[in-house]
Order: structure tokens, then sequence, then C-alpha cells
């Protein structure tokens, strides 16, 4: 997947770490074999606070979490992610490079990664999804990672990272088009495979916060009430007259709709993962647009992690942008 700077190196143990808008999630995973992984350890932390020197904030990790290498994603509320076509003759290096920001009107200010997604004839074009990153969120990621240790061999974004932990699963290949929903507090991604290939990926600056801030103003509550009627029950949003998920529900059924007209095939499952996933209003929201059953991705038990840290239960999903991110160096490319 685009995004990611991979490894040279042989890796069997990784950290993974997500760097989230609310919150910090970590999993230390363990190659054992050929599609074989281990848990070794996983926790949640708050956002590191600035110190009062005003210099960068550095992420405080426990002795449990120590490990060599890291692979880090992150919401990217600023990043850009984009499919284009590009001739098959320039399809990697400096001239792919050139390409890719011309046609995006992108600076030396953005870091540029790609990934072919959909190969074309020799002559003709690759369909390639690309990610560009400011050079300066980049720079103030890895001055949040200590100097000296863990090494950062990847860093993606949180919602293209999480698809790492479905791509290679048996839900991923099912038949017709299925579609991943990455839902955050800030950045929604939502992607559409077909037969594990990616068909299409967009992110949407929208989130949790953008619809308690809603709900607050159509209900004239707190941001405490907002949240409950957000992940309690369902049929309490109709006291707003209003739907808070509309636009983006509109932009979903064009995504949809895109989806099956150029893949030539229906969209015929749903897996949602991150916060908004726990919300029995979201689901149901998504599940009437798309027609389909939605159900919330569990990214350990789905890549055949079957003991894991009684804390995580019922929270799984939570974890998916750091596990797809350490997936991602541990699995075969």
């Amino acid at each position: 997947m685009a995004g990611a700077d991979r490894p040279s190196v042989k890796v069997n143990e990784i950290l993974g770490i997500d760097l989230g808008t609310t919150s910090i999630k970590l999993v230390r995973l363990r190659k054992n074999g050929p599609g074989n992984f281990s848990l070794i350890e996983a926790d949640v932390l708050p956002p590191p606070e600035p110190p009062a020197s005003g210099k960068p904030a550095v992420l405080t990790l426990d002795k449990k979490l120590h490990t060599t290498y890291a692979a880090v994603c992150y919401s990217g509320r600023s990043a850009a992610i984009r499919f284009i076509d590009v001739p098959a003759k320039m399809s990697s290096g400096k001239l792919l490079e050139g390409r890719l920001r011309k046609q995006l009107s992108l600076g030396q200010e953005y870091r540029i990664g790609s990934a072919i997604a959909k190969e074309g004839p020799p002559d003709g074009d690759h369909q390639v999804l690309v990610v560009a990153a400011l050079e300066t969120e980049v720079a103030g990621i890895r001055r949040m990672i200590p100097e000296e240790r863990p090494s950062i061999l990847s860093l993606e974004v949180s919602g293209l990272a999480a698809l790492h932990s479905f791509e290679h699963t048996a839900a991923a290949r099912a038949p017709g088009a299925v579609c991943y929903i990455e839902a955050g507090a800030e950045v929604t991604m939502v992607s559409f495979l077909v037969n594990g290939r990616l068909a299409l990926a967009r992110k949407f600056e929208y989130g949790t916060h953008h619809i308690v801030a809603r709900l607050r103003e159509l209900l004239d509550v707190d941001e405490e009430s907002a949240i409950g009627v957000l992940y309690g029950d369902p049929a309490a949003v109709a006291g707003a007259g209003e739907d808070p998920m509309a636009s983006f529900m509109k932009q979903l059924v064009t995504s949809r709709q895109f989806v099956e007209k150029s893949e030539n095939t229906p969209v015929t499952a749903c897996y949602a993962s991150g916060g908004l996933s726990y919300s029995p209003y979201c689901l149901a929201q998504i599940q009437e647009t798309l027609g389909v059953p939605v159900s919330i991705w569990n990214p350990l038990e789905e890549n055949g992690i079957k003991t894991y840290p009684r804390g995580l239960k019922g929270v799984e999903s939570m974890f998916a942008g750091a596990m797809g991110a350490a997936l991602a160096v541990l699995q075969p490319k």
C-alpha cells in the first residue's frame, strides 16, 4: 500500500504505533512463521503533552513495549490521497514522482509515496494510489519517537495502515466488492476491495468530533450527552430532526456507485473499525446506505491471534491501525 517506507532488514518483531487524535494505540507483534503472529503486548496512551520548554513532546514507552523497530501511522488529516492513472513506462522512480507532483500540484514540501493498485498493459496505464504528506508533519512524528529506540521502519496514514489488517484475510477476498471503513475522531477512510485488490480509497476529514459537534447543535445538549446519543440508542438521533451524517452518506453512495460501475460487481459486505465502529447509529446508517451487512472488524482474531490481553476484548477494532502498520512490515510483500 502507498505511504509506507519499506524496510530492507529482516524483521520478526515490531511495535505498531497508531498516533490517534485522542489516544495512542500500541501493539508489540511477533512473527512466528508464515501467517503466524502473536501479540506480545498492547497498550493505550493519551497523546503526550508538549513540555513547557516548547520542545517536541516525546512518546514515553513502557519497558514491556521496548523493541528494536517500529511501524507508525497517524491520522493524516492534511495528507492527500488520490488514485491516478499513469503510463506503465513511468510507474517507478523519479520520473513517476515528477509526474505525480505535477498532476497533484505538490511542491517539495510534500513527501510522496505510491503503489500500483491495478496494473495495466505495458503500453497502457497503471492505476496508482498516491499518498502525499507534509515533510514538517513527518519530521514532527519522527521527533515524537525516542531517538535511541525503536527505529521507525514505516510511516503511513492510519486509514491505509488499517487496511493491512484486512487485505490478506478471507473477508477481503469475498465475492463482489467489499467496503472497509476506518473511522476515527477527525478522519474517516473509505476503501473498496475486489478479490483482495484495492479498487478505491477516499479520505474524508470527518469523524467523531464532527458528529458530536453537530448533535450538540441539533439537540442543544452538552458534549457528554451528545456522545451518549452517538454511542447509545440509534433511535435517539431521530429526535434531532436532521441526519448529522447525511453529507457523508451521500459521498459513500457516490463511492459505491463508482466501484460497482467500474468493477462491474456489486458491493456485498462492509466492515468498520475505529472509534465510530462502536456507534450503533453509525453502523445502522452505513448498513442502510450500502444495503449490505456491516460488521465490526476484529484485526486480531481475523489475523489468527486468539490470545491477547483481556483489556482488548470488545475494543479490538480500535487497534486496526496499529495492527495494520505492524503487519505491513511482517507480512511478505
